[in-house]
């Protein structure tokens, strides 16, 4: 509070964090009467610590030479602003994540087609027909996948459902180990 601060010296109200901080901010002062802009933190008497930006000129008071100090809290200011940073990599990932399902469905599709063709020229009694359904059903379970991850990676959200990635590899590993 301003009671708590005013008139007071600033070392025993708020511990520096980190005492290089303080002998760089004295040492600033000290060259040129002032100093604006210095970010540092400072470990209050509840023992929060706060994030705060320092402004100070050498001013003489009665005689004797005091440091005026300005102190601006931006603890929030900087939790806000990781936290926006946060959600810019979320969306990138977002983006990057609806550009490759997006590539992979036209890979998967020209492999279910192609699982079609075969079908529709192998007999049913075929051992060979076994393996096209098994492609099929690996097609299905990867488009299953696409689409949950497009679901995720849309701006207004969705449930993007669960999938069961051992199932799926499941299937693809007993189709390549029949080749």
């Amino acid at each position: 509070t301003r009671a708590e601060v005013v008139g007071r010296v600033a070392d025993p109200y708020a511990e520096w964090v980190v005492p290089a901080d303080r002998v760089a901010y004295v040492d600033a002062i000290t060259r040129t009467g002032e100093c604006h802009g210095f970010e540092t933190s400072l470990r209050l008497p509840d023992g929060r610590i706060v994030r705060e930006l320092l402004s100070a000129r050498l001013v003489e008071i009665e005689g004797e030479p005091c440091i005026l100090t300005a102190a601006l809290d931006i603890t929030e200011r900087i939790a806000m602003e990781a936290r926006l940073h946060q959600a810019r990599k979320m969306e990138v990932m977002g983006q990057f994540a609806s550009i490759l399902a997006h590539d992979l469905r036209n890979y998967l599709n020209a492999v279910s087609w192609s699982a079609d063709l075969l079908a529709a020229e192998i007999d049913a009694a075929d051992p060979r027909r076994r393996d096209v359904d098994h492609i099929r059903s690996a097609v299905d379970g990867g488009l299953g996948m696409i689409r949950n991850v497009l679901g995720f990676a849309r701006p207004e959200g969705g449930d993007p459902g669960t999938t069961d990635v051992r199932a799926h590899l499941a299937q693809i590993g007993g189709i390549v180990a029949r080749m």
